[in-house]
């Protein structure tokens, strides 16, 4: 009877560490030297290979962007397959079919139900979400495009841990490369 009695509270607490393993936030983003990503409300740069290492990178996994991104994307992509689409936005009226929307970005990490959570901009999103990211996985695309939105600076907080060979794109002419940045000074916000 002990062993029973045993086995079940090992299972229980296994579940519960489980759940209480840190989500692990990353910010995914192509960015350009000057930190540009969007202008007049669409992306700079459009690299095949980089839509591919979005989801594969994605992929069951948390999505979470901002209203204005989510409109941006086309409709027979919405929500994004396969994970869980979180927007951002203050209108309380807002829907989004497929999609969870929350007021903050504090609340849309709060309701994910993922352990790795990619924030996926837009701008706005990006510098809210800054603070609590683990890690950024950036295209570093050698370009100078005009831009009007920019993904925050990060230097200071983050260093680069990984990066790709330069990967020359034939059908844009545009050099990039993939880097992974690691958080090496935490912002002290509660999740």
């Amino acid at each position: 009877m002990f062993k029973f009695f045993k086995k079940c509270i090992m299972k229980t607490n296994h579940k519960k560490n489980e759940k209480m393993k840190k989500q692990e936030i990353i910010m995914i983003a192509a960015i350009q030297n000057d930190r540009g990503i969007g202008y007049q409300g669409d992306l700079i740069h459009s690299i095949k290979n980089d839509m591919k290492h979005f989801v594969e990178q994605t992929t069951n996994h948390t999505v979470i962007m901002g209203r204005k991104n989510w409109e941006s994307i086309p409709e027979k992509y919405r929500p994004f397959k396969n994970r869980e689409n979180i927007i951002i936005s203050r209108d309380n009226n807002y829907h989004a079919p497929g999609a969870i929307i929350v007021p903050t970005i504090e609340e849309a990490i709060k309701q994910s139900t993922k352990q790795k959570i990619y924030i996926i901009g837009g701008g706005q999103i990006y510098t809210l979400g800054l603070p609590y990211a683990d890690s950024l996985d950036i295209t570093h695309i050698d370009a100078h495009a005009p831009a009007d939105i920019f993904f925050p600076k990060f230097k200071d907080l983050f260093t680069l841990d990984q990066k790709s060979e330069k990967i020359h794109d034939t059908e844009t002419n545009l050099d990039y490369e993939f880097q992974i940045w690691k958080r090496i000074q935490k912002t002290y916000l509660t999740r």
